[in-house]
C-alpha cells in the first residue's frame, strides 16, 4: 500500500495527465500541471525550512534552475522592456516562462529528494497507457485531429513525443524481454496512430542508429564513420534521382505548402535579430510567424525555437546534456537505449519539446543512468548478475508529507 501511495507514483501520474491538453482549465493549465506544481511547491517549502539536501548525482537540474531563474528571466524582461516583440500569443511570454520554470523546478525537486526514477517511469508508463487507451476507445471526436489520433492532446505530435519518451524509459528500465517488447509495440502503435511524419522520421533514425550501434563497436566509431560516409556518397551518387524524388514528395506532404520552411526561416531571423538575441535569445515566448518573425508562432523545430528563446547559451545547454547522454549510452554498449535516445533528439527537430516536462524528465533519467554505473549496467544486455544497488536513486519521502 505504501508503494501504491508513494510520491513516485504520484509524479508518474501527473506526468501522464499533462498530455491531456484537451481537458485543461483556463489559461492552459491542467490537472497534471497543477499536480507537478504542488509537488514542486512542497519541495521549495522544504528547502526554505532548511531541510538538508542530499548530494545529487547530476548537476543538470541545478544548472537548469539557475539558467531559467537567472538567464532566461533576464532575457525575457529585457525583451519586454525593449518592446520589440509585438505579438506573443494568448498570454505572451510569461505563460511560456511559467512552463520552463515548472519543468526546471520539477526536475530539481526530483533530484533533491533522490526519488526512485525507475518507479516514477513505471508509474508514468502505466498511467499513460491507461489514459491513451481510454481516449482511443471512449475519447470520441476530441481524441482525434481529423484522422490522426491525439490521445487527449490538441496536437498529434504531443502524443508522438510521449510515445518516444515512453519508448526511451521502457528500454532504460524494463529488463523482462516480454515486457520490453510489449512496451515497444505499444509506443510504436501510439506513434503510428498519430499519422505523424515526425514519428516516421524518428523511427527511421532509431532503426538506423540501432544497426550502427550493433555493427560498429565504440572503439571503431571514427573509421566506421569515414567508411560509411564514403559508401553513403557512392549510393547517393548512384541513386540520387530516386532518393530526391522520394524526399521531395515526402517533404511536400509534411511541409504543408511551404509553411514549415517559412516558420524555420522566420524563426532564424528572430534569433539573429541583434547581438543580444544571438547570444541569449528573446526570452520565453514564440517568435516565428507565417509572414515574418515576431508573429507569435512556433517554428515547430526545437533547435530553432531554442535559439530564438535562449540563443546560443540555451541551445548549448539543451543539446550538450542530451547529446552527452546519447553518446555515453553508445560508449557503454547500450545499442537500443542509444538508438531510442537518438530518435528522441531527431523528433525534437520536427516539434518543439522545450515546454514539456516529460521531455526534461526523460533527459534527467538518461543523464542519471549514465552517471550511475549500478543502474546503467542494468540496462545493458548481459548474463546473470547481482541485483543493482538502487539507493543512489531512492530515499523517497512519503506522499507530499515529506516534501
Amino acid at each position: 500500500m505504501d508503494k501504491l501511495l508513494s510520491v513516485e507514483v504520484y509524479v508518474g501520474l501527473c506526468l501522464a495527465l499533462v498530455l491531456q491538453t484537451n481537458y485543461r482549465l483556463e489559461s492552459g493549465i491542467g490537472v497534471g500541471e497543477i499536480g507537478l506544481a504542488v509537488f514542486t511547491g512542497c519541495s521549495l517549502l522544504a528547502a526554505i525550512r532548511g531541510r538538508r539536501e542530499q548530494a545529487a548525482g547530476s548537476e543538470f537540474p541545478r544548472v537548469f534552475v539557475i539558467y531559467v531563474l537567472g538567464g532566461l528571466s533576464l532575457s525575457t524582461a529585457v525583451t519586454m522592456l525593449m518592446g520589440e516583440v509585438h505579438q506573443r500569443g494568448e498570454l505572451g511570454e510569461w505563460r511560456d516562462y511559467a512552463a520552463y520554470a515548472l519543468s526546471a523546478l520539477f526536475i530539481w525537486s526530483l533530484s533533491r529528494h533522490r526519488l526512485n526514477l525507475e518507479r516514477c517511469s513505471m508509474a508514468f508508463l502505466i498511467a499513460a497507457t491507461l489514459l491513451v487507451s481510454y481516449q482511443y476507445h471512449y475519447g470520441g471526436a476530441e481524441a482525434w485531429y481529423a484522422t490522426r489520433f491525439t490521445g487527449g492532446a490538441k496536437n498529434p505530435n504531443q502524443l508522438t513525443l510521449y510515445a518516444v519518451c515512453g519508448l526511451v524509459l521502457a528500454v532504460a528500465f524494463l529488463r523482462s524481454p516480454t515486457l520490453k517488447c510489449a512496451a515497444i509495440a505499444g509506443c510504436a502503435a501510439a506513434g503510428y496512430l498519430t499519422r505523424s511524419d515526425a514519428f516516421l522520421a524518428t523511427t527511421a533514425v532509431i532503426v538506423a542508429s540501432y544497426v550502427i550501434a550493433v555493427a560498429v563497436p565504440p572503439r571503431f566509431f571514427v573509421p566506421a564513420c569515414a567508411c560509411g560516409s564514403g559508401l553513403a556518397a557512392l549510393i547517393w551518387y548512384s541513386y540520387s534521382g530516386v532518393a530526391l524524388d522520394f524526399l521531395h514528395q515526402r517533404w511536400a506532404t509534411a511541409d504543408e505548402g511551404g509553411l514549415r520552411m517559412t516558420l524555420y526561416a522566420n524563426g532564424f531571423q528572430a534569433w539573429t535579430h541583434s547581438w543580444w538575441t544571438l547570444l541569449v535569445g528573446n526570452g520565453a515566448g514564440v517568435f516565428s510567424g507565417e509572414f515574418g518573425p515576431f508573429e507569435g508562432m512556433e517554428a515547430h523545430n526545437t533547435p530553432i525555437d531554442t535559439l530564438t528563446i535562449g540563443g546560443v547559451v540555451g541551445f548549448v545547454g539543451l543539446y550538450w546534456v542530451s547529446g552527452r547522454a546519447t553518446l555515453r549510452a553508445y560508449a557503454n554498449s547500450q545499442p537500443l537505449l542509444f538508438a531510442c535516445t537518438a530518435g528522441l533528439l531527431a523528433l525534437s527537430c520536427f516539434h518543439f519539446v522545450g515546454r514539456h516536462p516529460i521531455f526534461w524528465f526523460t533527459i534527467l533519467v538518461l543523464d542519471s543512468l549514465q552517471r550511475t554505473p549500478s543502474v546503467s549496467a542494468a540496462t545493458a544486455p548481459s548474463g546473470p548478475q547481482r541485483a543493482p544497488d538502487r539507493t543512489a536513486l531512492t530515499t523517497a519521502p512519503p506522499l507530499l508529507g515529506g516534501c
